[in-house]
Order: structure tokens, then sequence, then C-alpha cells
């Protein structure tokens, strides 16, 4: 094989990301990685990359031992990974991007020869099928023209093994056609590519091999001939069914509390959803799945295009946050250290900047010291917020509790809809454990949760009804008996 990986191990804070993992490629082979969000295949291959260095094992290219221990040990190698949230610099041209790793300058000056890069771009694109001026912004490029650029790029610098982490999710089907063409003539010149997919269509279409990972570790491989869908699913999925989130039990017959009707956005296409009191709606889809699109225009994040949003009956005519706010809607975004929390202001402070009004009192509406800090008492004490003062510095506490005080600053205003965007990404298995309580508590009370998830195990194991996107609408709406891990991936991936 020319390329070995053997035994390779990494450990983040409190996950085993990899263990023992063995990977082999050789001359002329597509290799597809599978596996769950969280097996462990993007980070096998950050450490091929040179973008995190591996904890124990070894890799050999041809024979040879190397140490990659950045991304310019790797392209030293001959590797090149193109990621799937691209890195080009959209703000140049393409023929800038192109040759941003060493530009063609006019002989014995330091001025670039753009005829000549340009004449050089044109030569490398052509057999992309890509129709587009050399000299023209990345910005103004569509998504699938970029994908197709970076894929150029790593192809002008001669790269040996190529490593492709989702490249199909951009593309149109005569894009993706072009691309497995590509794919095929880069066999025929020797080249190594390695094809990390959540498409098993597409796996089984282009690879020689497939290679499926779980929990951080290899589960198997073998020929592509060899598999279909159904084994690949089942080794993804192992005996794994979600048993340790423990939930309430419950039936839920109760008012509609948010309903959406037929919503059309730009990456959302007629979508139905109703959410009852109570109720925690699990939500599941890959990246480019629509699903934080869609929660994003009912708060006026995105532009609804067409289609009605409901709010415990009453109709919503204007989407901004201060009016789902109002309505009863708390949205708990993804990214809670650039968008929930206040970092370098303390726990009191962003606990209440959601009920200004509340704290306000006497003829200058001053803030009240006192119901500010009553409020935000009450919150580190209902939500358990381990802090050693209520003027601790966000940015100071843990993932958890930082998760918690994004938390606390929603539910003192009672809402009616409890949007969850990923709200476990970056934090512990114990301080997982106490989001999962508390949403078990904030669902008894009777409010409304929309659980949005990539860890397919807790969404599995917290939902009481589950909604599947993919390509921007719902292929799936599974009731308690039908959720478990083998429907949710096969509808996920058809």
């Amino acid at each position: 094989m020319y390329l070995e990986m053997k035994n390779i191990s990494k450990t983040f804070p409190g996950v085993k990301a990899l263990q023992n993992v063995d990977f082999s490629i050789d001359e002329g082979e597509v290799v597809a990685l599978l596996g769950e969000n969280g097996a462990g295949k993007s980070t096998l291959m950050n450490v091929l990359g040179g973008v995190v260095k591996k904890d124990d094992g070894q890799i050999f290219i041809n024979g040879d031992e190397v140490n990659i221990r950045s991304v310019s040990d790797a392209q030293a190698e001959g590797i090149a990974f193109i990621h799937q949230e691209l890195s080009l610099f959209p703000q140049l041209t393409v023929q800038e991007n192109l040759f941003i790793d060493g530009f063609i300058t006019k002989k014995g000056t330091p001025f670039l020869d753009k005829k000549k890069m340009r004449d050089k771009a044109l030569e490398t694109l052509r057999p992309f099928g890509i129709e587009v001026n050399p000299r023209a912004k990345i910005r103004n490029l569509a998504m699938g023209e970029q994908q197709l650029v970076e894929i150029a790029g790593a192809i002008l610098k001669n790269s040996k093994i190529i490593i492709l982490d989702e490249p199909t999710t951009s593309l149109s089907a005569a894009e993706c056609n072009k691309l497995f063409e590509i794919i095929n003539n880069l066999k025929s010149e020797k080249k190594l590519v390695i094809f990390i997919t959540h498409d098993l269509d597409k796996a089984l279409a282009i690879s020689d091999r497939i290679y499926v990972q779980r929990d951080g570790k290899n589960v198997g491989t073998d020929n592509t001939k060899d598999l279909t869908k159904e084994v690949i699913v089942s080794m993804m999925v192992g005996d794994k069914a979600g048993k340790q989130f423990a939930k309430t039990p419950k039936t839920i017959e109760a008012e509609v509390a948010l309903e959406f009707k037929n919503i059309t956005t730009k990456a959302v296409k007629d979508v139905s959803i109703k959410v009852r009191q109570g109720e925690v709606l699990g939500m599941y889809g890959l990246i480019g799945s629509g699903r934080t699109e869609l929660i994003h225009a009912l708060y006026g994040l995105d532009k609804i295009r067409s289609g009605e949003v409901f709010v415990n009956g009453k109709q919503v005519k204007k989407f901004t946050p201060q009016r789902m706010m109002q309505m009863g809607v708390a949205y708990l975004t993804e990214n809670r250290r650039d968008e929930g929390l206040f970092l370098e202001l303390g726990v009191n402070v962003n606990i209440s900047a959601t009920a200004m009004n509340k704290l306000r009192h006497g003829l200058l509406r001053l803030i009240s010291s006192k119901k500010d800090l009553q409020m935000t008492q009450n919150a580190i004490d209902g939500l358990r917020i381990v802090v050693p003062s209520p003027y601790q510095l966000a940015g100071k506490l843990s993932g958890g509790n930082q998760q918690k005080v994004v938390l606390g600053k929603w539910l003192h205003l009672d809402p009616h809809v409890f949007i969850l965007d990923e709200p476990t990404r970056g934090i512990d298995v114990g301080a997982k454990n106490e989001i999962y309580r508390l949403i078990d508590e904030i669902a008894g009370s009777g409010v409304a949760i929309i659980f949005i998830s990539s860890e397919i195990e807790e969404v599995i194991g917290m939902s009481d009804r589950l909604i599947v996107m993919a390509h921007g609408q719902v292929v799936a709406e599974l009731e308690q008996a039908d959720i478990n891990n083998e429907n949710v991936i096969r509808y996920t991936m058809s």
C-alpha cells in the first residue's frame, strides 16, 4: 500500500476521538470513508492532513515512515485536503487563489505575470468544465464552482494524495458527474483519492473500497462491489440504540405551540412542521440539510419567501428576534460563544440581557441591581450553574456552565417554545447529562422544544417525535416506535 496509517490514536479533552485506527490506500484507488457524525473520520483525515497531531501511531508513505506535524508537512508529502468548509479567499480572483502558494512572476522581476497565470488557470480549469473568467472574484462564483476551483488547486499543486471531505454537498447533479469524471482521471494517473461522505449512493458509485468508522474505531473495510447500503448502515450503527438517555415517557396530546406551514426560503423548500406543548421534537440532518436555516428564517435572520408560521395559533406577521421573544419563542443558537454570550461580561449581565424592561424602575427607568442579582441567583440555583460569583465573567466558565447561562437568560421569560440548536456541543459527558435533565424538566413544564442535534444517539434518546431533513426538505417524520438509528440514517442518506 502506498499510504498506511497504523494504530492512530487521538484524544481531545473528555473524548477519545481515535482509538488505534488503521487505514490504507494504494495508488490509483478511491477509498470512501464513512461513519456517523462523531465517528472520527474527519479527525483521522485531519491527522493525515496535518491539521491536528496524533497522540500515537505511525504513518507510512511509499514504505517510509513520515512525521506529519503541520499542514505544510502534509503538503510537502504530496497531501492535499479539500475541507467541506472551503478555504478560498473570497476577495481574491480565481487565478490568485489557484496560485496563492506560488505566484507566477515576470522573469527577473517581483511583478506578477497575470497573463501566464490566466493561461495556466484556464488550462487547469478546462477539464472541470468551469466556464468562469480566471480574473473573476471567488465570492461571485456559485458554491459548486468554488468547490471545483479548490479541487483544481490541489491538482495544480500535483498532489499525490487528495482528501475530499463531503465534496458533493454543494454540487449540482451535472457538477457531481463532472467531479466523478475528474476522480476517475486522477485514478488513471495513479493518484490516491480519499472520499469522506454521508451519501452512501455516491460512495458506492465512485469508490473501490469502503472504510467504516464508529466511535473512533475502524469497524470494517471491504471492496465496494461486495457491500450494500444495508450492510454499511448496519456497520455504522452497530448495537447502539440511545438507551442511555433517560427521559420521562409521555403521550403528547396538547395544543400545537408552533407550526410551520409550507415554508420556503433560500435554503428550505415547502417545509411543514408542528410541535406541541410539552413535546420534544427532535430535528436531525447533515450540514446543508436546512435545519438551522429554517430556524434562522423564523427568527428573521433569513427571509421567508412563502408560507406561514403560527405561535399558539396566532399567525406571525413580522419575523424579528424581538418579535419572536415577545411571542414566547426562545432560541439557543448553535454557537454559544459568538452568538449566545457576552464573554467579557458577568454572568448576571448575560442572564438579564433579555429582560432589561423587567429590571427597570423609577422615573429614570434605571436598572435595579437588586432585581438583577435576584434574577441571576434564581438562574444559578435552578440550573445548578457552578460559578464563584454572579459577577464572574462568562468567558471564564466551563462549556457546560456557559450553556446553562444561555438557558438561564431565556427561561426567566417563561417561553412557550424553546429551540435548542446543538445544546450539548463542546461540553463534557457530565454536563451533557445535566442538559438532558434540564430539557426533560422544561418539556415537563409544558414548554414545546425543538431539539436540533448532529449527535444521532442524543436526538434519538431525547425525542418524543423526530424530523429528518435533507436537501432543504423534511424527508421523514418518525413517531416514537419508529425512532431508531437505522431509520434515521436510512432517511438521512436517501
